[in-house]
């Protein structure tokens, strides 16, 4: 369950994100108004709310992993196995960002060869 949250966060924080840096690389690829744009700090800033927003509802909420033989989740009862828990969590949210990372900077390798209606295609896509 966890990592079906923390999976749709990345997607939500970075579809914005990821949006915005395309429409400014196109504007600077038109030689308008493209000032440069850190998406990456963007990123960043989002991925670290998102560990910060894990680690408060980890305080309400119980947190486990699913077990690997029954496939049922197991509850962290122990400070240890929480801690454990949590790191491993906050590992995916990492894995999730760095995902994000990659695929905002495929599509801005891939703006070169866009004409105008792929574009507006793909920036429909995105949303």
């Amino acid at each position: 369950i966890y990592f079906t949250l923390l999976e749709y966060q990345r997607r939500v924080d970075s579809v914005a994100i990821h949006e915005t840096a395309i429409r400014a690389a196109r504007r600077a690829d038109d030689g308008t108004d493209g000032a440069a744009l850190d998406w990456r700090e963007q990123l960043v800033q989002k991925k670290a709310e998102a560990v910060q927003g894990l680690v408060e509802r980890a305080k309400a909420y119980a947190v486990g992993t699913v077990s690997a033989s029954t496939g049922l989740l197991q509850i962290a009862r122990e400070a240890q196995e929480k801690a454990g828990t949590l790191q491993r969590l906050e590992q995916q949210l990492e894995d999730e960002y760095c995902a994000a990372e990659r695929e905002i900077a495929a599509s801005l390798e891939a703006l070169e060869d866009m004409e105008e209606g792929q574009f507006s295609s793909y920036v429909e896509e995105l949303r």
